[in-house]
């Protein structure tokens, strides 16, 4: 359920190349909202949309967007054609009732026939391509005698058979105001931050200066401590050491990654909590606000505990927004949210939002590359400010910066080979007696010493005055002593391996794999009026890779939790053979193991008896969590790394099907 929520970017990219080629398990089901992973791994697809379950099988989300927009335009077509047959005969007609004014007997027969004939007009072919027939099909559709327009005037009507224009429910902040003249000025000044009883910085931030009008992505790995920014910077963390300047009293708006969570223990209902973040306003003008962020209908009057994740997102940012913010700061605003709303959002963010600066923590590479104008970058315990770039300009720098390097560095060891050589020549030469060959073995053995980069990083030529010893040379010791010597490190960094998610498979259903059956679930909670779900005949069969999409609120999760016997369906049911191996990681998985403060090799160890803690911190590298992150408690760790470590607690089933609801937060 939502498995990439949480999860950086390298590792989302990790996962969606396990689910494709490695994971040999009977079925996968996920939830996302995340277009890209769903496009990447999926081979069938259940589709929400309307109150109506499809399902499409052996197709992308991309394959079944193009044949959707093909028969979208073939419809349309065929719209067209058949409005201007239907205009011609109401043309006709009103001739011939004109003519039956006058007295013509046979013009009113023929006007009568012809609007009989104009009721059962409708189109030729049927939505799967094939030719009309009466007998089998019924009533043509797009025919006003369908009255699936319902009556008008007296009259029967044809329903619209082109949808207009899908609105997607957006994201209304509005700025009463921001700071004037360059905007916003927002200084961190080397903020450090130690948790109580840690041996090691959470957070190390050098001196940076934000002005007005940028849109800045905070991006990094997992437990970099991006989240730990954005807190000390909105004033939920106080800094150990050094500080962070704002203008006195700035109006800011904070969306933490928990806000959805938070507001799932939540009773009131979306009305009712904003009318008690801001008095003074009436039930009218709340729902009507709450409309601008797409909670509108039932949802608006439904208690937060029983909407959807993405619903209560955008419920947070409704409250969020009634300060009329100057400073948007957003810790992963996409997790949850469906498709359509975060392609709204970035547009919203980009185009139309007048505050005075945007700072966001994302592992959504698309909606960074979208929205920002600059970057802070956190990498190897250390924090970079690239201004004016966004993150696809900045992969390319890096890229070019790289080959640039790697080409010096094979010139720079060939030099020092050549001189390596020359050293030993005359050390051969000294132990036969030479003396200027054994001062001249020692004044290039001070030369190869001293030897590195003809240019700076930033391609300026070497300048010993200003710059000091040469990167690259030996005698900078940043390599450490080794055999007595000093040496240098690395210039060029080793392939960064990407941790991964190491689920292994012991044996699965054999033959087809696993048979999963949907007949016809629903689900309708206590004191609904209507059904949470409505689910037709489905059967899924194994090796199959299903991704379930819709927008927020359609029952996905629901469909999920059903799935996985958390929901108990109010009719119909699902079957599954006898005893499956089941891993399930629902969209909470991070936050319900905040509250735990166990470390993950006490977390597995109890989840599993019988492991020693050398084999589990073994398992859990295979999930990306390992060294200090291992032994240090739950609560301290990063949504994306509690993720990690409730995928691992999984995998210790192994599991033959894989259930994961957006998969991605956090990572």
């Amino acid at each position: 359920d939502e498995p990439t929520n949480h999860l950086d970017v390298n590792a989302i990219v990790w996962l969606q190349r396990y689910l494709k080629e490695r994971y040999a398990g009977d079925a996968v089901l996920f939830v996302t909202h995340d277009r890209e992973f769903a496009d990447a791994v999926c081979t069938d697809i259940i589709l929400f949309a309307n109150q109506k379950l499809q399902y499409f099988n052996n197709t992308t989300l991309g394959d079944w967007e193009q044949t959707q927009q093909d028969m979208e335009i073939k419809v349309k077509q065929q719209v067209e054609t058949l409005e201007k047959k239907k205009a011609a005969l109401a043309d006709q007609i009103k001739a011939c009732q004109a003519a039956a004014g006058k007295g013509s007997e046979s013009a009113g027969r023929k006007a009568a026939s012809l609007a009989k004939k104009l009721g059962r007009t409708g189109l030729e072919k049927t939505q799967d391509g094939k030719k009309f027939n009466a007998q089998k099909h019924g009533v043509r559709q797009g025919a006003a005698n369908n009255n699936d327009g319902g009556w008008k005037n007296g009259k029967m009507t044809a329903a619209a058979l082109v949808n207009p224009d899908r609105t997607v429910a957006g994201f209304g902040f509005q700025v009463q105001g921001s700071a004037g003249g360059g905007g916003m000025q927002i200084e961190l000044r080397s903020p450090r931050v130690r948790y109580p009883g840690a041996s090691e910085d959470a957070l190390v931030c050098g001196e940076i200066g934000l002005s007005g009008q940028e849109r800045v992505a905070i991006v990094g790995p997992n437990g970099a401590g991006k989240s730990t920014l954005i807190k000390v910077i909105v004033g939920e963390i106080e800094p150990t050491a050094g500080e962070v300047r704002l203008p006195s009293r700035p109006r800011v708006a904070y969306l933490p990654q928990i806000s959805a969570d938070e507001l799932k223990q939540d009773e009131r209902t979306p009305v009712r909590k904003l009318s008690d973040a801001k008095a003074g306003q009436n039930d009218g003008s709340i729902r009507q606000f709450l409309g601008r962020f797409g909670v509108c209908g039932a949802s608006a009057v439904r208690p937060l505990s029983q909407l959807s994740g993405g619903q209560r997102v955008r419920v947070a940012m409704a409250i969020e927004a009634l300060k009329d913010p100057q400073i948007l700061v957003l810790d992963e605003p996409t997790n949850h949210l469906d498709v359509n709303a975060i392609v709204w959002l970035q547009r919203y963010l980009k185009e139309r939002y007048a505050g005075d600066a945007v700072l966001f923590v994302t592992h959504d590479r698309e909606f960074a590359d979208a929205v920002c104008t600059d970057i802070i970058l956190f990498a190897n315990q250390k924090l970079q400010y690239f201004n004016n770039t966004t993150l696809g300009d900045w992969e390319q720098t890096q890229q070019d910066m790289e080959i640039k390097v790697k080409q010096q560095v094979e010139t720079l060891e060939k030099k020092k080979a050549a001189l390596a050589d020359q050293i030993k020549a005359c050390q051969a030469a000294a132990g036969k007696g030479s003396e200027s060959a054994g001062r001249k073995a020692a004044s290039l053995a001070k030369k190869l010493g001293r030897t590195g980069l003809e240019k700076t990083q930033d391609g300026k030529k070497f300048n010993a005055q200003k710059h000091g010893v040469r990167q690259g040379a030996a005698n900078n010791n940043d390599g450490g002593w080794k055999n007595g010597k000093m040496t240098a490190a690395a210039l060029v960094n080793p392939d960064r391996t990407v941790a991964g998610f190491g689920f292994q498979v012991q044996g699965s259903a054999g033959g087809g794999g696993m048979q999963i059956e949907l007949r016809s679930p629903r689900v309708r909670y206590p004191g609904a009026s209507e059904d949470a779900l409505v689910c037709g005949e489905i059967g899924l069969s194994g090796q199959e890779r299903v991704a379930i999409v819709g927008p927020n609120g359609a029952g996905k999760s629901t469909l999920i939790k059903v799935i996985v016997g958390e929901i108990e369906p109010t009719a119909g049911e699902v079957r599954l053979p006898s005893r499956p191996r089941v891993a399930y990681l629902p969209q909470i998985s991070a936050d319900e193991l905040k509250q735990d403060e166990r470390t993950p090799v006490r977390k597995l160890s109890d989840a599993k008896a019988g492991q020693n803690d050398g084999s589990i911190r073994q398992f859990l590298g295979r999930f990306g969590v390992c060294g200090a992150s291992a032994v240090r408690p739950l609560s301290q760790l990063s949504g994306g790394q509690r993720v990690r470590v409730a995928m691992a607690i999984e995998a210790l089933k192994d599991p033959q099907i894989l259930v994961l609801d957006e998969p991605t937060n956090h990572l």
